[in-house]
């Protein structure tokens, strides 16, 4: 088992779900493209992808043109604006790799990942 810990049984469920192989769960399926996901939230964001912006709420940058369909998206995309000083900055425990962004630091974590371990 892992050490995540939550107060919200909803939460642990979910979570659990990423310590099961995707024959172990109901999967989700995108009608339009081969995309399958092992949570209903995930298929829900995907098929934003399949829409034409006139069709979506779009989230705009105030600072630049970005915009995006996802709300999150924006809120990460507005960390580029930030100076370090102002932001909760992720570090990586082996190295000197920092990062304003937690997904970058998860992707970063990779590297230093034994490939025996899968």
């Amino acid at each position: 088992m892992c050490e995540h810990q939550t107060k919200y049984k909803g939460h642990l469920k979910r979570h659990s779900l990423t310590h099961k192989d995707i024959s172990e769960v109901q999967m989700f399926k995108c009608e339009m493209c081969e995309y399958q996901t092992k949570y209903r939230g995930g298929l829900k964001r995907h098929l934003l992808t399949h829409k034409d912006v006139s069709e979506v709420q779009m989230y705009n940058c105030e600072m630049c043109e970005y915009q995006s369909k996802h709300k999150e998206g924006l809120k990460d995309h507005l960390l580029v604006h930030k100076n370090i000083s102002e932001v909760q900055m992720y570090k990586c425990k082996t190295c000197g790799y920092r990062t304003k962004h937690k997904g970058s630091l998860k992707n970063h974590l990779l590297v230093h990942k034994d490939i025996s371990e899968n």
